[in-house]
C-alpha cells in the first residue's frame, strides 16, 4: 500500500523551477509541485480547498485556476498534472476565499493571450496545439496592475494513449449521464462508483471477470476518460499520467482474456478510502447485477487486488451468510492484506510531523488517517 501512495505522489514532481523578476513586471514561472507547496503554506485549510475544486470541476464540467496572495508572495494552484496534445480545455478563474476572481485576469499560455476572464459562466476554452513543446508555461496576469503582476506555472505536455471504450453494460442504467455508474447505501450513507464492462471477442456476457479496485486515496488529480482516483480506467489499460511499472502488462493480459470469451467488468470506487465494508456492499449490488445479467450462471470470476481483495472477500462472505445462490466459480485475490497491514510507527511520526510543512507528507498523512487505511493497520 505505501508503495502505491509513494508512486501517486510523484506524479508532477520532475519539472524544475524557474523564477523571473524584471523591473517593469514580475512574473513567477514555477514547476507543478513547487505551485502545489506555494498554495498548500498559503491555504488555512488544504483538504477544502482541493475538495472545493473539484466540486467546481464536477458541477460546472470546468477545470478551476485557484490564485491566492500577491504574485510574488502567493500562489497559483490548478489540479492538472499535465495536458496532452489536441486536449480542449474549458477554465475558470477563483480566488483564494474560493470564489470567481473579483477583477478580469487574463490567461496566457507560451506567451500568447487566450482569453480575459470575467466570471464562472464566462470559462476560457482553450485547444492544446498538436504540435507543442514538451513543456507550457501557463499565466494568470492581472493586466488592470501597475506592475502588470502575473502568476505563472510550467506544465508538463505528455502524450497519452487512448484506452479503450468501455462497453455499454448489459444491465439498465441507474445514472442517465453514465452508464457505468452504480450505486446503493451502507448504514444510511450512499456508496458510489463505475462498474465498467468490456465484452468479451464472442460479444455475449456469459463469463464475468469482476475486478475489484483496492485502495486508492487519488493522491495526484488526475481527469481520466473513465472512473476515479488513480486507479482509473485509463491506468488499467497503461494510459495513465502515473505509469505502475506492476501495471504496464495489464492491457496485455485484458486482452488475453477478452480473446479467451471473458467479459471484463471494472470495479472502481467513487471514494477509494471508504470503509471496506461500505465498499463491500456497494460490490454485492454490482454482483447482483452481474448475476442477474449473465446469459449463463456459474461460470464468473471475482479478482481483488490488494484492499480489494478483502472488499471482494467480505462482499462474498456477506452474501454466503445470507444465503444468496452465486454465480462465482472462483476466488482470486492479489497481494490483499488480509491479516492487515503494517506501518512503522516511526514512519508514522515522521509523517505526522512533515505534514504541517509539506503538502506531499499532508496529503499521504489524510490518506493513512481515512477509514480505509485505519482499518488495514
Amino acid at each position: 500500500m505505501l508503495a502505491f501512495l509513494n508512486r501517486s505522489l510523484q506524479g508532477g514532481l520532475a519539472v524544475a523551477c524557474l523564477i523571473m523578476c524584471t523591473s517593469q513586471r514580475a512574473e513567477a514561472q514555477q514547476s507543478l509541485a513547487a505551485a502545489k507547496q506555494a498554495a498548500f503554506e498559503r491555504s488555512a485549510d488544504w483538504t477544502a480547498l482541493k475538495q472545493a475544486m473539484r466540486d467546481v470541476r464536477d458541477s460546472l464540467g470546468v477545470d478551476p485556476i485557484w490564485v491566492g496572495g500577491t504574485p510574488l508572495e502567493g500562489s497559483l494552484y490548478l489540479g492538472k498534472t499535465h495536458l496532452q496534445p489536441g486536449q480542449t480545455l474549458s477554465w475558470v478563474l477563483m480566488d483564494e476565499a474560493l470564489a470567481p476572481l473579483d477583477t478580469p485576469a487574463e490567461l496566457w499560455i507560451d506567451g500568447q493571450w487566450v482569453g480575459t476572464h470575467t466570471g464562472w459562466d464566462n470559462p476560457i476554452t482553450y485547444t492544446v496545439p498538436e504540435a507543442s513543446p514538451s513543456l507550457l508555461v501557463l499565466e494568470v496576469k492581472l493586466p488592470q496592475d501597475s506592475t502588470g503582476a502575473a502568476w505563472g506555472v510550467t506544465i508538463p505536455l505528455k502524450t497519452l494513449c487512448t484506452p479503450p471504450a468501455p462497453d455499454l453494460p448489459p444491465w439498465p442504467m441507474e445514472h442517465p449521464d453514465n452508464p457505468w455508474w452504480v450505486g446503493t447505501f451502507y448504514a444510511g450513507q450512499p456508496v458510489t462508483g463505475m462498474a465498467m464492462t468490456r465484452l468479451g471477442a464472442d460479444g455475449t456476457f456469459d463469463k464475468p471477470l469482476i475486478v475489484v479496485e483496492g485502495f486508492d486515496p487519488g493522491l495526484v488529480d488526475e481527469a481520466p476518460s473513465y472512473g476515479y482516483g488513480n486507479m482509473h480506467w485509463d491506468a488499467i489499460w497503461n494510459c495513465s499520467d502515473l505509469a505502475y511499472p506492476n501495471t504496464a502488462a495489464m492491457p496485455l493480459l485484458f486482452d488475453a482474456l477478452l480473446a479467451d470469451g471473458f467479459d471484463l467488468v471494472y470495479m472502481d470506487f467513487e471514494d477509494g478510502t471508504r470503509t471496506a465494508f461500505a465498499q463491500a456492499a456497494l460490490l454485492e449490488h454490482v454482483l447482483d447485477l452481474v448475476q442477474a445479467h449473465s446469459t449463463e450462471l456459474g461460470r464468473a470470476v471475482v479478482v481483488g487486488a490488494s484492499m480489494g481483495g478483502v472488499i471482494a472477500r467480505l462482499a462474498l462472505r456477506e452474501r454466503e451468510l445470507d444465503g444468496t445462490a452465486d454465480c462465482i466459480r472462483q476466488f482470486i485475490t492479489l497481494d490483499s492484506p488480509h491479516r492487515g497491514a503494517y506501518l512503522p510507527m516511526a514512519l508514522q511520526e515522521a509523517l505526522g510531523f512533515f505534514s504541517l510543512e509539506d503538502v506531499q507528507a499532508a496529503e499521504l498523512m489524510q490518506a493513512l488517517n481515512s477509514p480505509a487505511a485505519r482499518e488495514l493497520l
